[in-house]
């Protein structure tokens, strides 16, 4: 049964895939396109993820001194869930964190996003994104996105570790 499900979930993957991948098509994209636009797309929403829980932290440490542990545990999460579920664009959280974050990371991060704009309408954009079939910008690419992960979790780690 397990060999079943995951053999339909393979066939409608193709399918699915097939979409942008037919030469035919005015949009076509090509196979390396699409893989990288779904590295852009996945990496970007974990940077989003710590972005979003960059800003409660930046702004409990503003009145931490003033809290106790349990009351800031839950002003933290408070703030997370209001921030996840607002309608904020990636832009203006970027604006609000620019204020606490090194100006590197900032600018890491406005790029990566700069990245998910253009690769989250690859049919739109499918014209200029046929440059991104060449090896070297694919690896250069997945360095960035690898690079601003990593800056942004070391950073949110060190605000977290900041709190012990």
């Amino acid at each position: 049964m397990d060999y079943e499900l995951e053999s339909e979930i393979l066939t409608l993957r193709h399918i699915l895939n097939a979409f942008d991948t037919d030469p035919t098509n005015p949009d076509y994209i090509s196979g390396k396109v699409s893989d990288i636009t779904k590295d852009v797309i996945y990496a970007f929403s974990r940077i989003e993820h710590v972005v979003d829980r960059l800003i409660p932290l930046m702004i409990t440490e503003c009145i931490y001194k003033k809290l106790d542990l349990v009351s800031m545990q839950i002003l933290n999460s408070a703030i997370f869930h209001f921030v996840e579920k607002s309608r904020l664009k990636f832009e203006e959280k970027l604006e609000f964190l620019s204020n606490y974050c090194p100006k590197n990371l900032i600018s890491k991060l406005k790029g990566i996003n700069t990245l998910r704009t253009k690769f989250a309408h690859p049919t739109k954009n499918a014209q200029e994104l046929r440059k991104y079939e060449n090896s070297v910008k694919i690896i250069n690419i997945l360095k960035q996105l690898i690079e601003a992960n990593n800056k942004a979790y070391k950073f949110f780690i060190l605000k977290s570790n900041d709190r012990s």
